[in-house]
């Protein structure tokens, strides 16, 4: 281990912040968060280092004695190699043990939870380490419960205005970048965009597509900008019901074999179905079908509003007995909501944030108008034309809604099936009474997946 060289891996894209970094390895998905100590040293490893040059920058910057730094950078290294996050030509054989000053994140289970940890650290610190960034409303669908109601809109970001923005972002804190529409294959600046997102800034970038656009070089453009994942709609495993729901007859077969030849260039990718009442009886089919592809899956029975509040989509939501057949067969993925509920400050004591999103994420539409998220169409400002970092962090209607906590929802807080819930202020807002109001649709979630429970028993 002495005279090897150890750098960051190519495929781990991260931020350091006043308090911490987060990285994330794209290639595992793992995500980890590290201390102060931890973030100075794994940027000290942007460039290869020897041991010895590692044990000397952790004694100089931290004022440590010499035994303890050895043995804390000989854990922290051996640890993040075979977390994958620092690579090396040979092999570790010492036994890993818990680093006394070089902490990283402790978080056992599965993945969600700890990009939850993750997620709950950057709203403790108001940090928008999440970014979803519409690149147009072009799409060459006619998705019956499309949540645009503009769809014709001819604005598409500059390009010159969307590099000073990444750039900001980037500055602010953001890491995770979604690409979304409209159909974002379709904007015309798409691999510039990629150039400046990834191979400048640094984002983690996932995209939301509907996988009927199959580029010639995306084996090219995968490999080129290690993106994170990209997420594909498939709404049946039946032609003509998917077709149904696209308005395009034939866009089933594309996007089955989009899903095929993405897979084959090794990126991750995850099939994402909203089901409706037609299609909710085959979550259990289309889970397994993406397993048997090697795709991840995630569905669920929530059918939004438009983003104008035009109820016509919810109007296709399954019934309350199939939503409970569905959460009796299939796992609820909001299983661990409760512990979000009751954990957001890492302290059961605390009245936790009504949103944990609205503190650590945001969106921003093809006009650059800024908003909370894509469900609360509240307009904070335009990023075209303002400072983010202004908007972000001095935003009265900001301010407003991180101040709200759960106590402060009357209704929700006195509510009995609580830790079923996995209420949106954004769907309260379009089709409650307001934002800080009941959301009726997460009330009946709650009500199912208790009643689901029940009978399960």
């Amino acid at each position: 281990m002495r005279n090897k060289q150890y750098i960051q891996s190519k495929k781990v894209f991260w931020r350091q912040y006043n308090n911490g970094a987060v990285a994330i390895n794209h290639e595992t998905n793992e995500i980890i968060l590290l201390n102060n100590s931890g973030a100075a040293l794994f940027s000290f490893l942007i460039y290869s280092r020897t041991i010895q040059q590692v044990v000397k920058f952790l004694k100089d910057s931290f004022d440590v004695r010499a035994n303890v730094a050895r043995a804390d950078t000989h854990e922290f290294l051996s640890s993040l190699i075979l977390k994958g996050f620092i690579k090396t030509a040979g092999k570790i054989t010492n036994s890993i043990r818990e680093a006394k000053n070089l902490q990283i994140s402790k978080t056992n289970g599965d993945d969600s939870k700890k990009k939850y940890e993750v997620m709950r650290w950057a709203a403790r610190n108001l940090i928008p380490i999440s970014v979803q960034i519409e690149l147009t409303h072009h799409c060459n669908l006619h998705c019956i419960h499309c949540y645009l109601s503009k769809k014709d809109s001819e604005n598409v970001p500059n390009l010159l205005l969307l590099e000073k923005l990444f750039h900001q972002l980037r500055n602010a804190g953001t890491l995770f970048l979604t690409l979304t529409g409209g159909e974002p294959l379709q904007y015309s600046n798409l691999v510039n965009a990629l150039d400046i997102a990834v191979l400048q800034c640094g984002f983690s970038t996932t995209i939301f597509t509907n996988g009927t656009i199959m580029r010639k070089d995306w084996k090219d453009i995968i490999s080129k900008y290690s993106l994170k994942e990209i997420h594909v709609s498939l709404y049946s495993l039946h032609s003509d019901i998917h077709d149904k729901i696209t308005g395009v007859q034939g866009s089933q077969r594309l996007t089955l074999n989009f899903i095929k030849q993405l897979l084959d260039t090794g990126i991750r990718v995850v099939i994402k179905s909203p089901l409706f009442r037609q299609t909710i009886e085959e979550a259990p089919s289309l889970l397994e079908y993406a397993k048997e592809l090697g795709a991840e899956w995630f569905g669920g029975p929530l059918i939004t509003p438009r983003d104008d509040g035009d109820m016509f989509p919810t109007t296709m939501r399954a019934t309350r007995k199939q939503i409970i057949s569905y959460f009796q067969k299939t796992e609820d993925l909001f299983s661990i909501k409760g512990d979000i509920f009751q954990d957001v400050f890492g302290s059961t004591s605390d009245s936790p944030l009504a949103c944990l999103a609205l503190s650590n994420s945001y969106f921003i539409d093809v006009n650059g108008d800024l908003y909370p998220c894509s469900q609360v169409r509240r307009k904070i400002g335009n990023v075209f034309k303002n400072q983010f970092e202004k908007l972000w962090h001095e935003s009265l209607m900001l301010e407003r809604i991180r101040e709200v906590r759960m106590n402060d929802l009357k209704k929700c807080s006195k509510c009995k099936i609580i830790t079923y819930c996995s209420r949106c202020p954004g769907l309260a807002d379009l089709e409650g009474g307001g934002i800080f109001d009941l959301s009726p649709f997460d009330c009946l979630l709650a009500q199912c997946r208790k009643e689901a429970e029940k009978q399960r028993n």
